[in-house]
């Protein structure tokens, strides 16, 4: 499958954005892209595609905490590229409309613990979208209490509101 909303630079080590057009399109958030690119899907484009078709959006756009491609995102580096967090902000920021009440799927799983890093990411895409997103998350939180990745959910789960500022408080408090 092509998608029509992509990076203008596409490469081997990050993406930015990946997603097709759509009147309405289902916002998703994950932990960092994986293999999807332009051209083909990966696990979790697929789901998301699926998803997104059932909940009656006829596009997506899939954004990550942080752009580095990481099949395994315990290969992510060790610390930040602040250049690459700037840009991906701007880039969500650019993507998620100021108007109207665009849904967020929160999708990172416990993968946002695979590096201390990305909480600040997260917590700053989060105040840089301030509250004009919906927030959701699919089927029951994982154990450690994040929203599950969407590859490891069933089609039959539910989407349930989710507040991302509570549960920024919540995991920074556990975090120290």
């Amino acid at each position: 499958m092509k998608y029509d909303i992509h990076d203008d630079e596409e490469n081997d080590r990050e993406r930015f954005v990946l997603g097709s057009a759509g009147m309405s399109k289902l916002f998703v958030l994950g932990v960092n892209p994986s293999t999807a690119n332009k051209d083909e899907s990966d696990r979790t484009i697929t789901k998301v595609i699926k998803f997104s078709r059932g909940l009656d959006f006829p596009g997506f756009v899939m954004l990550n905490i942080y752009p580095q491609r990481a099949t395994n995102p315990g290969e992510l580096n060790s610390k930040p590229d602040d250049n690459l967090v700037g840009r991906n902000t701007k880039i969500i920021r650019s993507q998620v409309p100021n108007e109207g009440s665009p849904q967020i799927w929160a999708a990172w799983g416990d993968l946002i613990c695979s590096r201390d890093y990305l909480w600040d990411c997260l917590s700053k895409i989060a105040h840089e979208l301030k509250k004009n997103p919906i927030w959701n998350h699919c089927g029951q939180p994982t154990k450690q209490g994040h929203p599950r990745h969407p590859s490891r959910l069933a089609y039959k789960e539910e989407f349930f509101k989710f507040n991302i500022f509570e549960y920024l408080e919540k995991k920074r408090i556990v975090k120290k």
